[in-house]
Formats: C-alpha cells, structure tokens, sequence
C-alpha cells in the first residue's frame, strides 16, 4: 500500500490521493476519478465510493500492463470509461460494461489477449465503439448484449480478435469504421448490413470468412476501398436494390464470387473485383465507372484484373467508357457496346 504522503514526492499527481491500492483525484462536482491502481490482485473488485465520494470515472491507463489482473468488477456508478484503461492487462479473462457507463475510450482492452467475454448490461446507452477498442483481443469469443443503441463502430475495434466468430449488429448502427474487423476470427454464413449502415471504411471486412453479404433496404451506402478484400469464402452479395458505391478494390480477391448484380451500384472504384471468378456482368447505364488510378507506374481501371469475366453488357444510354476499364481482362469473349457510347477511354480493353 501507498501512502498518501508518498503521492507527491514519488512522481504521482500532485492534486492525488491514495486509497489502498487506488490512487484518486476529486472532480470539482465532487465525484471521484480512479487514476491509477497499483494493486496485484487477480480479482478487483473496484470500489463504488472513496472517502464518502462516488467513483464515477476511470482516467486513461489506470490499469494499463497490469499483467496480475484476471477479473474485474466495476461499480455501478461509473460513467466512464477512459482511453487504454486496461490495455495490455494479458490476465484479464471477462468483463462486465454496467448499464450506466456512457463512454469506453479508445484502446481500453487492446492487447488484452486472455480475455474470453465482454458482457454489456441490459439497457446499455454506449453509442460508440470507440477505436481499437478490442483489438489484438485474440481469445475473444463473446460479446454478450452489444449495446441497442450503438451508431458506430471505430476504426480496428475488433481487430485481429481471432476467436471472435459472430457479431449481430444492431438496427442503431450508422459506420462501420476502417479495419474494424480486419482479420478477425468472423465465421459467417450470412453478414447483415443493417439499413442505416451509410459507409463501411476501408479493410473493414477484409480477410474474414463470410458466405454471404445481404444489405437492408435503407440508407445510401459506400463501401471503402478494400472492405471485405480476400474475402476468400464469399459467394453472394445481395444488393437488395439499394442504392451502394464501390471504392476500390470493395471486392478484390474474392476467389469464390461468381456472379453479383449491379444494377442498384452507383459508382465502381478500380479493380473493385479484380480476382474474383465473375464470368459476365451487367452495367447500368446509372452507374459510374471511376477513372483509372495508379499504383507506380501501372494504370487500373474498374474491372482490371478481372481474368474471368466473358461476357460485359452495357446498358444503352452509357456515353463513354473510362481509361483502363476493362484492361486484363483477358477472358472477355463477347461485348454489347450501345450506340450511345461515343467516346472510348485509354487503353479501356487493353490486354
């Protein structure tokens, strides 16, 4: 134990006092804010009030490289939960989120590598996952009562959780964040876009196993640039006739989709399908095929790369044809070009 008189002295807050193992401050409402734990307990039992105040909040990194840690109880007062709390505590095993925490900072359980189950009480009112929450989480299996009214999921929230294999997102949800998922341990037959998802960042998907996207009628919806990129199981992607724009590479590497119907596609960023088996396509006179983009020296257009595609309808209506759209494509056999189409990008059937 720490004494108080040791606080200043030895480095800690100067406005700090101690409480067995907890060091604390006083908020001017007069609530308190845990700060740091020093404690080697392996179930902490965090304390709902301190010298008659009411423990509302946990600053960043409190328990951070805690490695004794395996279970802890937090009271249920507390409100926040600041950034990298727990992070790199390689004990802790499960935690329980109280109903009235309304904030969990970013990186609060990455590197958390033994814990198993995140428990969020009924009636939660979390709106955020905030960034790399859970990422590097590679024991976890369980996130019991996701939060109802969630709007977000952050950037590498749950990535890398490699034993995480399902997720059911609430109807609330409106981002799915960069990386959100990337390489996670996601096992699904079928992925729900819930209908107010509008954008899906970039890699958020990428390197899972899923058979099956289906969107809900709803929202406009963009999906960045390699989202659900090798992707290796996909077999279907149903539109459901709402309205999605297709950064580049969306699709790329999705070695087991054969077919997919375009006609509710807005926009297509290059190589959105390179290394798919899509064997023909339809393309609405409605959608955009984005101008081609460079990685060094080389020139991509929409559907580069796609090796097994034969058979490429244009709708009539369609005025021209962006540079590199079709280039390496190298199996495309039959082509219905409409009147309509008066100009021809460069190297738009190259190769």
């Amino acid at each position: 134990m720490i004494s108080e008189e040791e606080t200043e002295s030895d480095g800690y807050l100067a406005d700090s006092h101690m409480y067995g193992d907890y060091q604390y401050q006083i908020e001017e409402n007069g609530e308190a804010t845990i700060t740091k734990y020093y404690g080697t307990d392996e179930k902490v039992v965090v304390p709902d009030t301190i010298d008659g105040h009411v423990v509302t909040s946990l600053a960043e990194r409190a328990f951070e490289y805690n490695s004794c840690i395996e279970k802890v109880i937090l009271p249920d007062k507390i409100v926040k939960i600041k950034g990298y709390i727990f992070c790199n505590c390689t004990s802790l095993k499960e935690i329980v989120i109280p109903k009235s925490v309304t904030e969990i900072g970013e990186s609060a359980f990455s590197g958390c590598t033994a814990l198993t189950k995140v428990t969020f009480e009924e009636q939660s009112t979390i709106k955020e996952i905030s960034r790399m929450t859970f990422n590097g989480c590679i024991a976890l299996e369980k996130i019991i009562n996701l939060p109802t009214g969630i709007t977000k999921i952050d950037y590498c929230a749950f990535a890398e959780c490699k034993s995480l294999k399902n997720i059911e997102f609430p109807e609330s949800l409106q981002y799915i964040g960069r990386q959100a998922f990337k390489k996670s341990g996601l096992k699904l037959e079928c992925l729900d876009i819930p209908k107010n998802v509008y954008a899906i960042g970039s890699e958020a998907f990428s390197e899972i196993y899923v058979k099956k996207i289906f969107l809900e009628s709803g929202e406009e919806l963009q999906i960045g640039s390699g989202a659900f990129e090798n992707c290796n199981e996909l077999e279907q992607i149903d539109m459901n006739n709402r309205s999605v724009g297709l950064a580049e590479e969306a699709f790329a590497g999705c070695s087991s989709l054969t077919e997919i119907d375009l006609s509710s596609v807005t926009k297509i960023g290059a190589c959105a399908f390179k290394g798919t088996q899509i064997k023909s396509l339809t393309i609405s006179v409605k959608t955009v095929l984005e101008g081609q983009f460079a990685y060094g020296a080389t020139y991509y257009g929409p559907f580069t790369g796609c090796g097994t595609l034969k058979t490429v309808i244009l709708e009539d209506g369609r005025g021209w044809i962006t540079n590199y759209a079709f280039s390496s494509c190298e199996s495309i056999e039959s082509i219905i070009i409409p009147a309509s189409v008066n100009t021809f990008g460069t190297y738009a059937f190259w190769e």
